[in-house]
């Protein structure tokens, strides 16, 4: 398909040869009239197959980024020299009597829910605090385990157009999904505490599902996440947004 566009332009230019020579004159009407629609389908064939062109570089550039974005990050958790000062613990939930966990070097890892996921490994986040603001390094993942959204620090790229997201530079970043806007991820530095709500999930769609439950002595629900449970906590528990959307028009605006 890569030489079609070359032998259109070629075959037009020849048909446009054929009545710049005062050919033209010597055609009927009819004979005029299939050289006008040969030469206006087979243009219309070069620019359908160069806007494919055109979108398909892009789909690969954007799949590029991705993969490298990703191995980006997954080198970050291995790696032990900080930007920042690594965070040693987070809150689950948003309530101020919630349970927090401890990270090792600034990494939690499902390799420390040995009994929930005996069969699953993978780093989740790295985060660290430099300048009092929060660094998050973080591949979000669906249910299936492919990629909606990378953190980079406090740099956001998304890879899934059905989701959105909001941040204050540095103090908090969230992932809701597009039209109901439920958060999927959330995390914010407040009172010198990382907390964090949703999902986390690992390349095979397993993982955490974090959520305040209002009862109970935590406060908090951190429940293990399957692909055959992930639709129903999906669409079950509902998690309060932080900030107001869209992005463009409420840039880092708090509910």
């Amino acid at each position: 398909m890569k030489y079609l566009e070359p032998i259109l332009v070629f075959v037009v230019a020849v048909l446009s040869l054929i009545i710049s020579l005062n050919k033209w004159s010597k055609l009927t009407n009819t004979h005029r009239l299939i050289v006008v629609s040969i030469i206006a389908f087979l243009l219309i064939i070069a620019i359908v197959q160069i806007t494919n062109i055109a979108t398909d570089k892009v789909e690969k550039d954007k799949e590029n980024e991705k993969q490298s974005l990703v191995e980006k990050i997954n080198a970050k958790f291995g790696d032990l020299n900080f930007d920042g000062e690594p965070v040693k613990q987070m809150r689950i939930g948003k309530r101020e009597d919630g349970a927090t966990l401890d990270l090792v070097d600034g990494v939690l890892s499902l390799s420390s829910f040995g009994q929930l996921f005996p069969s699953s490994s993978g780093q989740l986040l790295k985060l660290a605090i430099k300048d009092n603001r929060l660094l998050v390094y973080t591949i979000i993942r669906d249910g299936n385990g492919d990629v909606v959204a990378v953190i980079d620090g406090d740099t956001w790229t998304v890879f899934d157009d059905g989701y959105e997201y909001n941040d204050d530079n540095g103090k908090a970043f969230e992932l809701v999904t597009k039209g109901d806007r439920r958060v999927f991820f959330q995390i914010e530095y407040k009172n010198n505490l990382v907390e964090i709500s949703g999902f986390l999930l690992n390349a095979d769609g397993e993982g955490l599902h974090i959520y305040d439950t209002g009862i109970g002595d935590y406060g908090a629900a951190m429940n293990p996440v399957v692909k055959s449970n992930y639709e129903n906590r999906l669409k079950e528990y509902e998690i309060p947004r932080i900030f107001k959307y869209p992005r463009g028009k409420y840039f880092g605006v708090r509910q």
